[in-house]
């Protein structure tokens, strides 16, 4: 089944038994077999906007979105019906036309109660005078939370991460929360006096926002042995229930005429220790033991001319890889979870 739209499809996602998906000009909600139900008018020649930021929040029954238009806005759309506003704010949060942004819902969980849920966005520097956050900020989803919806505020402070000076945030890769949801990640592309860098970024969720950036840990993920890369292109998380926290990247080393010019390494994330690099500060501030915390990968599975995307999902024992191309090849590998033996499955295809 396929369905087509009208101009470039520019983020999708998939909750309460819909797909929803942003193009240039149109926000659509479509159930699973493509079958369109709703959309919204989101931009026309007078009204410039793009949706950036596209999160199904089905405990509350809401669809949020924000926008760029103006300085940015915030909007709860009801999920069943996406041309009902339930509620809408001007405030920026939204990443400009080309700039990168992450978000999801954090749960915060104590013993096997669910007590809050907050939105977790993490953005570039924008260079523009409308008083955007740069870094890691959590924004209330509720009008009952302190503040109320989509406020900073963590009693009487705002709690937020932040790059130093000297550190400029590249691109933000991805950001999931581990199973059960005790910790969130994010995995950041920078940039500092010292070169380009990959840093994974931990925090432990937490009711409260000011803990929860307070509990800020980070590791500078290094690959590889017999060449230094230093860009990271896709990643994937193995979800799992066990101790072992399984993520898996594919890293460049930005040389154009080499044929293993990228990697795809295996970590373990489990092992980042309580260290806040330098990159960082973290409001409030508090006292935490700093220097850099660097993790090798666990296993570099293959190297490449061209790869450029990775999904990854556990089988029992085992662990299935797909990796995309800048060719269009689509492979499978399969690794073994305990000593990392892997087969390059004869299923690649030419796309």
């Amino acid at each position: 089944m396929e369905f087509s739209v009208s101009g470039e499809i520019r983020n999708f996602a998939i909750g309460n038994g819909k797909v929803f998906v942003v193009t240039d000009s149109q926000l659509l909600q479509m159930r699973l077999d493509l079958v369109e139900e709703k959309h919204k008018d989101i931009q026309n020649h007078t009204h410039q906007n793009q949706v950036n930021i596209l999160l199904p929040f089905q405990a509350n029954k809401t669809l949020i979105t924000c926008g760029n238009s103006g300085c940015g806005y915030r909007e709860l759309l009801d999920i069943n019906d996406i041309s009902r506003s339930l509620y809408r704010e001007d405030v920026p949060v939204s990443p400009s036309v080309h700039k990168s942004s992450v978000s999801f819902i954090v749960d915060s969980v104590q013993g096997n109660t669910e007590t809050e849920k907050y939105m977790l966005v993490a953005r570039e520097k924008v260079p523009d005078d409308c008083g955007s956050d740069e870094g890691v900020s959590l924004w209330n989803t509720l009008e009952s939370q302190t503040g109320g919806i989509f406020s900073k505020i963590d009693s009487s402070n705002e709690a937020g991460i932040s790059p130093e000076r000297d550190v400029e945030w590249i691109e933000q890769i991805d950001s999931f929360q581990s199973s059960p949801p005790s910790h969130s990640y994010l995995q950041e592309n920078i940039k500092s006096r010292t070169g380009p860098a990959v840093v994974v970024l931990r925090m432990k969720n937490s009711r409260s926002k000011t803990e929860m950036t307070r509990s800020l840990q980070d590791a500078v993920l290094q690959c590889c042995d017999d060449k230094e890369c230093r860009k990271l292109l896709s990643s994937s998380v193995v979800l799992s229930s066990g101790s072992s926290l399984l993520w898996v990247g594919i890293y460049t080393a930005q040389e154009p005429n080499d044929p293993q010019k990228t990697a795809l390494a295996i970590y373990n994330l489990s092992l980042i220790r309580d260290r806040v690099p330098s990159y960082f500060s973290r409001t409030p501030t508090c006292k935490a033991q700093k220097g850099e915390d660097a993790l090798r990968p666990r296993a570099v599975v293959l190297k490449h001319s061209s790869m450029s995307s990775v999904a990854a999902e556990k089988k029992g024992s085992w662990i299935e890889l797909y990796t995309g191309t800048a060719s269009g090849q689509l492979m499978k590998i399969v690794l073994d979870k305990q000593g990392f033996e892997f087969w390059l499955c004869d299923s690649a295809v030419q796309l």
